[in-house]
């Protein structure tokens, strides 16, 4: 099976002859913004086209939406490969979907090592999009799954990475907003014991981003920050061998000595803005804003608080 797992990772891997319904790209088009998750589009493609589990599989695998430069034609080739186990084909056709450029090397079909992916590169998941010049990873195999990222590069080359979650249809998503770094160095973790991986992931020369965030009380509340770089925990499941459910764990935002971190953020009606050498948010289990830590430099303008070293963010009592 194809299984490419690649950031959004920042974020996660979800996982075609004609049944019933004459399967089409528009068609197609139409159950992916309409399901909610990757089980509802699999029901769909069997239920609707009759596909089989592998061509249900291979498109399940492949972690854009996007469909760039395909017509009806290309979709009937994908899913006439994948029905015949074609893995060349199918890796072929699946660097065409990745809207990827010249220099494009990705692993085997299901197997591990390193890829490359440059020219421009555009990945659109549940409506999570990713955009940069080049994505260089590493694939590797760990318990309960063959294939799963491992490492990787996002560059931007002489722009800006963009990472947009705004429009995220992952129900597990704690930030919804567009941040857009120089580059993104992300990082596995060892396997957690309840079975959840961690990646680190690094956005470097990051500047401000605007946002929301999943608040104490569960509301999504306004958020604005500027710093040189943003230390990110994402976590994700391990359901059927493909990465599902990613959130953030913490976001660590950092100054330098040409002026501190700055984030702003809405609480109880008024909006606190922290600035400090560097500013970190703790996510609670469910995904919910448990606290803000910041350094022993922390200017705070909005509320008063007791302690420079961490802000409690707590709903108000009825």
């Amino acid at each position: 099976m194809l299984r490419y797992c690649l950031p959004l990772m920042l974020l996660g891997c979800l996982g075609a002859a004609e049944g019933p319904e004459a399967i089409s790209l528009e068609a197609l088009r139409a159950v992916l913004l309409a399901a909610p998750d990757a089980a509802s589009v699999d029901a769909s493609l069997a239920e609707r086209f009759g596909l089989a589990p592998a061509q249900r599989a291979a498109l399940l695998a492949l972690p854009l939406a996007g469909l760039s430069g395909w017509d009806d034609r290309a979709l009937q080739g994908f899913l006439a490969a994948s029905l015949a186990g074609d893995d060349a084909q199918l890796v072929e056709m699946a660097s065409k979907r990745m809207s990827a450029g010249a220099g494009t090397s990705l692993p085997a079909a299901g197997g591990t090592g390193a890829g490359r992916m440059s020219g421009g590169v555009r990945f659109e998941l549940d409506r999570v999009a990713l955009q940069a010049d080049a994505i260089d990873f590493t694939l590797a195999a760990v318990a309960g799954a063959d294939s799963v990222l491992d490492t990787a590069l996002i560059d931007g080359g002489t722009g800006l990475v963009q990472l947009d979650t705004r429009a995220s249809r992952f129900a597990s998503i704690n930030f919804r907003g567009l941040l857009e770094p120089a580059r993104i160095e992300i990082t596995q973790r060892k396997m957690a014991d309840d079975g959840l991986l961690v990646f680190d992931c690094v956005f470097v020369e990051l500047g401000s981003f605007a946002g929301l965030l999943r608040g104490k009380d569960g509301s999504w509340q306004p958020v604005e920050g500027t710093g040189t770089a943003l230390h990110a925990e994402v976590e994700a499941q391990l359901i059927d061998g493909r990465l599902a459910a990613p959130r953030f764990r913490a976001m660590r935002l950092l100054g330098d000595a040409e002026g501190p971190a700055q984030l702003a953020l809405q609480e109880r009606q008024q909006q606190v803005t922290v600035r400090s050498r560097e500013v970190s948010l703790v996510f609670a289990s469910d995904g919910r804003l448990e606290r803000m830590d910041t350094g022993a430099d922390t200017e705070v303008v909005g509320v008063p608080v007791a302690s420079s070293q961490q802000v409690e963010l707590v709903p108000e009592q009825p």
